[in-house]
């Protein structure tokens, strides 16, 4: 609106110039007319109507100059006419941009406030997703303590009984142990005894053995003899080496370390080793004897079932075959491995 008020101004202007100019034009005729007309005066007035003319002539050259002046201001105003109806022509053009532009905008103002609601609508989703996640979070992390609380409590009920377990693992164990040592006692008893009749029979078999002719007679009775004797040893070994295999399941089935118990073995072992040795010496020489069928008495054997009945006196047969203290000295060494100090 403001640019045709524009327009309408200046075309206005240019149409009150070019009724101007024709007016002008009609004064200057009139003063010629009016000049011609009092050409019948004297020629006193030749004078002043020659400078009437001549000022005439000047004021129509003026006339002329403002006629092409105007000419040519009017051919710039229609030039710029012409570009004012090209730039309004240009103003439509983007007076029609800016009402697309405007729709535009408002489509796209209403699919941006569209995707506004929406993207607001999915974060309040999201927000009471995360707050109903961290109530779910709340709740596992008191489910997780509560677990733990009773975590540990059953650990301590389990570590109570595991200590427990292992006390009456601790007492079996010492029983047990006990029980080793009594039963290794016993045999090493049953076995000293069994040396030391072996011994009164050597001593018997030198104090009767007199003659070589009866030597040859004696040596076959007392290899029979000895032999029945290593019988008796390779039995009372062979119950021996069950004893100690059941022995030993037993205590791989308790799962314990018992160093002490296989040393001890080790040394019995080692103590019926010597034994069978000094058994073969006693094959080998035999003192001459003069009368060795008189007196001669087969050393007492002592097998498991006799040794299991003589449990109940086996401590006073303890205390009567050892009150020597070289005895007891040597059973304990025997025992421990060292002196009894």
């Amino acid at each position: 609106m403001k640019f045709q008020l524009v327009l309408l101004i200046v075309y206005l202007v240019s149409s009150c110039r070019a009724q101007e100019q024709p007016e002008e034009q009609e004064q200057e005729v009139a003063a010629a007319a009016s000049i011609q007309h009092d050409g019948h005066r004297p020629h006193s007035d030749n004078g002043a109507i020659r400078r009437i003319l001549d000022e005439n002539t000047k004021v129509l050259r003026q006339l002329d100059n403002k006629a092409e002046s105007i000419g040519n201001s009017q051919k710039g105003i229609e030039n710029k006419l012409r570009l004012l109806g090209q730039d309004v022509a240009g103003i439509g053009r983007l007076e029609d941009g800016l009402k697309k532009l405007e729709l535009t905008t408002a489509a796209n103002f209403h699919q941006t406030a569209n995707g506004i609601k929406n993207l607001t609508a999915s974060i309040r989703a999201a927000e009471n997703k995360t707050d109903r996640a961290i109530l779910n979070l709340t709740r596992g992390q008191l489910d997780i303590k509560q677990l733990i609380v009773k975590v540990d409590a059953d650990q301590n009920k389990h570590e109570r009984s595991l200590d427990q377990a292992a006390k009456s693992l601790n007492l079996r164990l010492a029983g047990l142990d006990n029980l080793l040592k009594q039963s290794v006692l016993k045999e090493i008893v049953a076995l000293v005894q069994v040396a030391k009749k072996l011994e009164q029979s050597q001593r018997h078999i030198e104090n009767k053995v007199g003659h070589l002719d009866e030597l040859t007679a004696l040596s076959g009775i007392t290899a029979n003899k000895v032999q029945q004797l290593e019988h008796g040893l390779r039995s009372i070994n062979s119950t021996q080496q069950r004893q100690l295999a059941a022995i030993g399941q037993t205590v791989q089935q308790v799962g314990a370390s018992t160093w002490q118990i296989d040393n001890k073995l080790g040394v019995l072992l080692s103590t019926q080793k010597n034994i069978e040795r000094a058994l073969v010496e006693c094959k080998k020489c035999f003192p001459p004897h003069k009368q060795p069928h008189d007196n001669w008495q087969q050393p007492g054997y002592i097998s498991y079932e006799s040794h299991k009945d003589a449990e109940k006196s086996l401590s006073k047969e303890y205390e009567r075959n050892y009150e020597h203290a070289d005895d007891a000295s040597y059973l304990y060494q025997l025992w421990y491995g060292k002196d009894d100090k």
